[in-house]
């Protein structure tokens, strides 16, 4: 008999309930897009400029928001192309930034480009600078990339900005796709000696782990 009097009171709670979540949902959808689907959709731009790397070192000196500068040879063709990467809630703040900071350049947004050789041997390095002015200090434009045949090979110098993380803002890693173990261990002595003469460089601990944060353009957290 008890039950049955709490019966409507039961109800009411439950439309009540009901009432709330259909108002809520709207709100719940947008804010799971934003922190769950928008921050990890990401965009890559391409920047074509005269001098790529005095382009890099302008973006390296002044950008303030989460992003990847990513310095490449595809796994097709010699070519050294610069990019930018960014959340996709981040695109018109990106596109805004390297506009301002690099009028001459021509920068817009393309497909993400193919690196791996997925029948071969994929390497990975950290490179640690002692501090983000270092970092900041680097040519970009002395990498060599030479060692990179035309087909079946690819190379990216990475530099992921997190910004606020605590020690540093900036992380550099270098990565090398070859048919075989020598022919990437050779292109990315050869990157790591033209780029970062003096610098440490480490293997990582999680090698699959840090790839993975290279692929999707992530802070490593020391890997």
């Amino acid at each position: 008999m008890a039950f049955i009097a709490l019966l409507p009171m039961i109800a009411l709670i439950i439309g009540l309930a009901l009432i709330f979540a259909l108002l809520l949902y709207p709100l719940f959808r947008v804010l799971f897009h934003r922190l769950f689907i928008e921050n990890h959709e990401l965009k890559v731009i391409e920047i074509v400029s005269d001098n790529g790397g005095r382009a890099v070192a302008e973006i390296m000196g002044k950008i303030n928001f989460r992003a990847a500068v990513e310095v490449a040879v595809h796994h097709l063709g010699k070519e050294v192309n610069y990019y930018l990467i960014v959340p996709k809630s981040e695109l018109n703040r990106a596109l805004v930034f390297l506009k301002k900071i690099l009028p001459d350049a021509k920068c817009g947004e393309v497909e993400d480009y193919e690196l791996f050789n997925y029948s071969g041997v994929t390497l990975a390095k950290a490179v640690t600078p002692a501090s983000d002015k270092d970092i900041r200090g680097i040519d970009f434009g002395k990498i060599d990339f030479s060692k990179v045949n035309e087909v079946g090979e690819g190379a990216v110098v990475q530099v992921v900005h997190a910004p606020r993380l605590p020690g540093a803002n900036f992380e550099i890693r270098i990565l090398s796709s070859a048919p075989s173990e020598y022919q990437a261990r050779e292109i990315m002595d050869t990157i790591a000696d033209s780029g970062f003469g003096g610098m440490k460089i480490k293997e990582p601990k999680d090698k699959i782990g840090f790839i993975h944060t290279i692929n999707f353009r992530e802070h490593s957290f020391g890997l």
